[in-house]
């Protein structure tokens, strides 16, 4: 009599950790690490978003022609400036259409200064980009932790920063 209950104590103990353990491997495959993503600036530099552990990752997903998206790189400007190395800000372009070429123009020409890339497709897929401009925050295990859709000030950024740096 002893045994059995000892037996199924077993049993059930054995279904959480199968149902913990599935669960830890399915949220591994839906929510985005960006480990996975190969992403080549318009200098040519390919890098992945592991790259920069540590450190607080922005993605910037954005469009050339796409107003609010020209606009946010003034408040992304001064969150670069006011962080310096500890915060890595990556703009994506999210539209096919727009080459390499078309993307180190726009930097060009907004004197855009952190790394900007064409973005895979899968990467909007996995981050559910809808709309732009949208940020992502990454904190330093590469974990998403913040997301904003639209036109977002440094006002915004800065508490959330603050938070992930110990600052």
């Amino acid at each position: 009599m002893g045994k059995r209950r000892i037996d199924t104590r077993i049993l059930i103990l054995a279904i959480i950790i199968v149902v913990v353990v599935a669960g830890v491997t399915v949220a591994g495959w839906i929510l985005p690490s960006g480990e996975g993503y190969a992403l080549t600036d318009i200098n040519g530099n390919t890098f992945r978003l592991s790259d920069f552990r540590g450190k607080v990752v922005i993605i910037d997903f954005m469009a050339t022609w796409c107003p609010p998206c020209r606009e946010e790189i003034s408040h992304l400007r001064a969150i670069g400036e006011r962080y310096g190395d500890q915060v890595v800000i990556i703009s994506v372009g999210v539209d096919p259409n727009e080459s390499r070429e078309t993307l180190k123009r726009f930097a060009d020409n907004f004197n855009i200064t952190w790394r900007i890339a064409p973005c895979p497709t899968d990467m909007v897929e996995d981050y559910s980009i809808k709309f732009l401009p949208t940020l992502v925050i990454l904190d330093g295990n590469g974990d998403t932790r913040f997301t904003h859709v639209g036109l977002t000030d440094e006002a915004t950024l800065i508490p959330e920063i603050d938070q992930l740096i110990g600052g």
